[in-house]
């Protein structure tokens, strides 16, 4: 199933075609909450991405660097057609064991603690059937924590009434 809305190069309506430098269904924020059999036309357009036979491997390409602490695949889980939820999840080097919720309704997969910190994100889909559908990948930044804010705030405040207090002496 195709990525009709990819923005980038690459023919978005051929099997296996390599897609690059753009945006599509995966990041335009559109979540699934339904099957793939239910919300996807004959057609094949429709919120979910799907791959046959193959582990796709999807590079995420950055504007530029950027922190991400989390990511999280929505995937369908039908068992219809033999779309089934993926084994695993490999982002870099790392591998992590899709627990697969009870029932076959979509549901959203989550990786925290990534730690990572640069311009492109490489995440694998690791197939259990013939099918997987993904419909969205997010990805979440750090929060600092509530003290590391408290204290940069008040650290601008000393560096404030410093200069403040250096303008008036000089």
């Amino acid at each position: 199933y195709w990525d009709d809305t990819y923005s980038g190069s690459g023919c978005v309506t051929c099997d296996l075609s390599l897609l690059s430098g753009g945006l599509g269904q995966l990041t335009d924020g559109v979540v699934a909450t339904q099957n793939w059999n239910i919300v996807e036309a004959p057609a094949g357009p429709g919120p979910y991405v799907g791959w046959l036979n193959i582990d796709p491997t999807i590079t995420f390409h950055f504007g530029s660097s950027v922190a991400v602490d989390s990511v999280t695949v929505h995937l369908d889980d039908s068992g219809f057609g033999l779309v089934s939820a993926p084994t695993s999840v490999t982002i870099g080097a790392s591998t992590y064991n899709v627990i697969d919720p009870s029932g076959t309704d979509p549901f959203a997969f989550t990786v925290s603690g990534l730690g990572f910190v640069g311009t492109d994100m490489v995440v694998t889909i690791n197939r259990t059937n013939n099918w997987s559908f993904v419909s969205e990948i997010t990805f979440q930044s750090p929060v600092p924590e509530a003290g590391t804010s408290a204290m940069l705030l008040a650290g601008l405040g000393v560096l404030a009434g410093l200069i403040r207090r250096r303008k008036r002496h000089a």
